[in-house]
Parts: structure tokens; sequence; C-alpha cells
């Protein structure tokens, strides 16, 4: 249920709330932002794992302070994580998802390191059939938002659409 590196919800774990969420009526209105470390990559080749793991720590913890008590945090895969914005539209996780950008992009982590992310950011529509259709837009959000520059924040366009 928890991820050992960081202390968040694992992969399992967001899978269970997304459905959870998705199978009940009353709380299938929610958004999900989608953020890949784009450097990560490059932080292992050039300071170690030992140090991007530190790094993903210090992030997800950074995340932890920021983020609203009613989100959901969690790693989807290694250097992906997710928020499960439980109410949300899109135009409110899409704020919220400018806002944790920029204070990421300000921020230097391990006293040096700046982290590239891009986020996808989706939300539930009336005719999704599973939780997957809400997975493929935040996912193609996220590829759109991986197109641009560090930082950039990517959202499906229309609320209901």
């Amino acid at each position: 249920m928890t991820d050992p590196q960081t202390g968040i919800h694992n992969h399992y774990m967001l899978s269970k709330i997304l459905q959870n969420f998705f199978h009940h009526r009353e709380q299938r209105n929610f958004a999900i932002i989608i953020i890949d470390i784009m450097n990560f990559n490059q932080i292992n080749d050039q300071y170690g794992h030992l140090q991007g793991d530190a790094l993903l720590l210090m992030l997800t913890q950074d995340i932890i302070r920021f983020k609203n008590p009613q989100h959901h945090l969690g790693r989807w895969a290694g250097n992906t994580l997710m928020i499960i914005c439980p109410n949300e539209t899109v135009k409110s996780a899409e704020s919220f998802a400018f806002n944790l950008s920029s204070h990421i992009e300000r921020t230097l982590y391990g006293d040096k390191i700046n982290l590239q992310c891009a986020f996808g950011v989706a939300q539930t529509i009336p005719k999704d059939k599973t939780i997957s259709d809400l997975l493929r837009r935040g996912f193609a959000m996220l590829k759109e938002a991986k197109k641009r520059p560090f930082g950039n924040v990517y959202v499906q366009q229309k609320e209901g659409v």
C-alpha cells in the first residue's frame, strides 16, 4: 500500500483509491494530476542513484506540505507521481498544478539541483466507462506537457469533454 522509498501511496493503493472514487456516484467527480520528473535519469547518472532517491523523497515531502489535505499523493511508477483531487474540476486542479509547478521550479533540492517536472491534468467526465478512460486523458496531457519546457502544465481542455 505504501511506496518503500517515499512513504506515499504506491501504484496499487492509487489504483484502489481511483476505483473507489469512480464507482461511488457521490465521489465520481474528481481530477488527477500526473507529475513526471523529466530529468530524473540525468540526476541518477550525474549524482548517483542514492542522491536520486534522496531527491525523490525530498520532492514528495515538499508536495505533502504543499498539497491540500484531501488530496491523495502516490508514486505511480519510477519517476511518475500522481495526485488524486477529490471533488475538484480540471480548473481547480490546474490552478493547484501551476502553483506546485512554480514552487518546484524555484526550489533547489539537495541545495543544488533543480527538478524539471511536467504535469498532466484531467478530470472524470460523464462518458467515462472505466478509470482507464481518465488515465488515458491524464497521460495524454502529460505527453503534451513533456513536449514543452520543464515546469509546464498541460490540461484537459474542457470540463465534461
